[in-house]
């Protein structure tokens, strides 16, 4: 009978874990902010959610994906630009669900730039 081949730890496993429930936590909190409008009142928020996203993407987010989360988040902001014209014609709810979805898209931004930088300094820099 063959041996199992021991599965190589992942880049994320371990002390690294932590990040992925502060990216989970970002992506929630962006689209609720941005579904009940605190992005207007509260304008910090945003900011504090920017910052989240690029720390997110340079430490824990792969950038060899860059393809597949880039691809990712173009169709997070094809979907938050068409939200308000579909969706957000239905009442009460369609506000609220075109505003989380624009804030998912927001949220994804910085992340998705944080992974460009690092795929190509490694990528040009011979790493």
């Amino acid at each position: 009978m063959p041996a199992k081949k021991a599965k190589a730890p992942a880049a994320n496993d371990g002390n690294m874990s932590y990040l992925k429930w502060v990216y989970v936590f970002g992506v929630i909190i962006a689209g609720l902010v941005f579904a009940f409008g605190l992005n207007v009142t509260m304008p910090w928020i945003v900011w504090l959610l920017a910052i989240v996203g690029l720390v997110t993407g340079f430490f824990y987010h792969d950038p060899a994906d860059i393809q597949n989360f880039g691809l990712r988040y173009l169709i997070a902001v094809a979907l938050a630009a068409g939200a308000p014209v579909f969706i957000g014609t239905f009442p009460v709810i369609g506000t609220f669900v075109s505003g989380f979805l624009q804030g998912f898209a927001m949220f994804l931004g910085p992340v998705v730039l944080a992974m460009a930088i690092l795929h190509f300094t490694r990528k040009y820099s011979g790493e």
